[in-house]
């Protein structure tokens, strides 16, 4: 028996205790409120979380995941307060999957499908520089907030539909930031309520397009997954622990590579894409199939400097003193190590995922993996008996 209560106490209480170091240990809390544990220092909250870790004792695969969810809070407090631990395990502790090379052949695949793109919204380089046509790509900070507007009128009933879930539509208040770091669109809980932040901050270029897929990356994934939790709780058929979740743990495979699959999963939003929407999804798929792998080099002992020129000579659009940065937090930020890596994998095992399933196995497959949480190794597991059933 899983002591839920005495879980969701010990996360409160951990997120009390960093929030004035400027960190949020919780995400999305989409339960009733409890009050936490007071705790006065990490390593009192790691003792905790070790003492309920070894009671857990998995029977099902809720279970299984909310097992693996304290696993990788622990390692994420011991990464906290500075113990060494191996790029793999580590990366393998928080998101459930191994850190694996993603083959030269299909980064230069995904890198192919840009340049395509690329030449379908105007680009020829034998008339123009780069530099031009991304600077005739780039909005301004108040088209791109119009035009996400008009996505989230647009984007969100395509996925409802798509998905059987008409009567879901989850609410949700937007909010338009500044802050230096690498996201541009953030979503997780504030006072109970749904939020959707939009990042304005002058590092944060915004290219037509941008709008779209980012909207339908936050709203159409995160905030739809959301709203099945918090039904699927008060239906009591998820467990609440599950319900206040972190990006340290292993739901970031699914929450991330389904947000990105309703770009390419779905029909009906591919034919709603505008030319310069599929642009920015193939660009970033490139860019972040990149990272995967400069991410793996540096923190194997390979070189920064061949990291970043192995990303930006392949990808345009990413700026080097960005890459840099990007690079280095993946190194010595235990909040990054591992949730930034997850971008590039699971955005990868999902195109894997498109190529074994037809169109309708890829809708149930949505379904299933936007249901609730899944640890990676199951959801690795219902593609496959989906994938056996075409035999």
């Amino acid at each position: 028996m899983i002591d839920t209560e005495a879980l969701i106490k010990v996360y409160r209480g951990w997120d009390r205790l960093e929030k004035p170091k400027s960190m949020s240990i919780i995400d999305f809390d989409l339960i009733t409120p409890i009050e936490g544990e007071q705790f006065n220092s990490r390593e009192e909250v790691l003792e905790r979380l070790v003492q309920l870790h070894s009671q857990i004792k998995p029977t099902n695969e809720q279970e299984e995941f909310i097992e693996a969810k304290v696993n990788a809070g622990i390692y994420f407090l011991r990464a906290l307060r500075g113990e060494e631990i191996p790029y793999g395990e580590y990366v393998e502790a928080i998101t459930g999957v191994r850190p694996q090379m993603i083959p030269e052949q299909d980064v230069q695949r995904q890198v192919s499908i840009m340049h395509n793109r690329m030449r379908d919204t105007g680009y020829d380089s034998k008339k123009g520089s780069f530099e031009q046509f991304a600077l005739d790509l780039r909005v301004s900070k108040e088209d791109a907030q119009k035009e996400v507007g008009d996505c989230e009128e647009t984007l969100l009933p395509i996925v409802l539909r798509a998905l059987g879930l008409k009567d879901l539509e989850p609410a949700y208040r937007v909010s338009f930031e500044v802050e230096d770091d690498y996201w541009r669109g953030w979503t997780s809980t504030s006072d109970g309520q749904l939020l959707l932040r939009y990042n304005f901050h002058p590092n944060i270029i915004w290219y037509k397009g941008d709008s779209e897929t980012t909207t339908l990356h936050e709203v159409g994934g995160h905030f739809v997954q959301a709203a099945n939790l918090r039904k699927g709780i008060a239906e009591g058929r998820i467990d609440p622990f599950i319900g206040l979740t972190t990006v340290q743990e292993p739901h970031t495979f699914a929450g991330e590579g389904t947000a990105d699959a309703l770009l390419y999963f779905l029909p009906e939003v591919e034919d709603v894409l505008s030319p310069h929407g599929s642009l920015s999804r193939d660009q970033r798929a490139a860019r972040d199939y990149l990272y995967n792998n400069a991410q793996i080099m540096v923190n194997e002992g390979g070189s920064l400097n061949e990291a970043v020129r192995y990303v930006v000579e392949n990808h345009p659009f990413s700026a080097e003193k960005t890459v840099h940065d990007d690079l280095v937090r993946c190194i010595t930020n235990p909040a990054r190590r591992a949730y930034f890596y997850i971008y590039g994998i699971s955005r990868y095992k999902h195109e894997e995922f498109r190529q074994r399933l037809n169109p309708q196995q890829q809708i149930e497959y949505l379904r299933h993996a936007m249901s609730t949480y899944h640890t990676p190794k199951n959801l690795f597991a219902f593609v496959d008996g989906l994938a056996q059933q075409q035999r």
